[in-house]
């Protein structure tokens, strides 16, 4: 049984020490419409695009809103444009929604750990959820647009953001408080 409690406190040290946190990525702190520029900085993470701005809707208002890379005249906008996500800190649990306009829309999305890629979904229907939840550690995404329509829009990010390892005091006492009690476990196991 002292074997079990010392492996328990051992354990929860480890667990305390690190952490994760969900989080959404949300465009609604922008202005909606066409941004005038190619790219745009959020707390969470780094977008740009080929197109000429990236646009923002209010598609999912409330919901952290929309964005794509957009192409535009002075008639026209079609979010055909490429674009790229880069996150701040690695995230888990990755999911998100494309929204579509057209037929002819589609975009190949791909995951990628630092320069590996982890795996790529093609999205060719409107409202379409994209489930990147199996893969751990994404620091990018990468949209490969061939759309022939208007293009398509992305929303509803949500992951879990990786916190950083470095250990609040708390856990710093906790730590200490394991450590003393593995001592004390392995002094009694000495004494008998």
């Amino acid at each position: 049984m002292t074997h079990f409690r010392a492996a328990t406190i051992l354990l929860s040290t480890v667990l305390a020490c690190a952490s994760a946190s969900a989080a959404t990525l949300s465009f609604e702190s922008l202005s909606s419409g066409n941004l005038g520029s190619s790219s745009a900085s959020l707390a969470e993470a780094l977008i740009s695009g080929t197109g000429t701005v990236l646009y923002t809707n209010e598609y999912f208002l409330g919901q952290g809103g929309s964005v794509c890379s957009a192409f535009t005249t002075s008639s026209s906008t079609s979010c055909t444009g490429d674009l790229e996500i880069s996150f701040t800190t690695a995230v888990n649990q990755l999911s998100l929604q494309a929204i579509g306009f057209d037929e002819g829309d589609s975009v190949t999305i791909s995951a990628y750990a630092g320069s590996s890629l982890l795996g790529s979904q093609q999205v060719d229907t409107a409202d379409g959820v994209v489930d990147f939840s199996a893969f751990s550690g994404v620091t990018k995404l990468v949209f490969d647009d061939q759309s022939t329509g208007s293009g398509l829009a992305y929303g509803k990010f949500s992951f879990t953001q990786l916190t950083s390892p470095v250990p609040e005091p708390a856990t710093g006492l906790l730590m200490l408080l394991g450590v003393a009690a593995l001592g004390q476990f392995a002094r009694r196991r000495q004494a008998t």
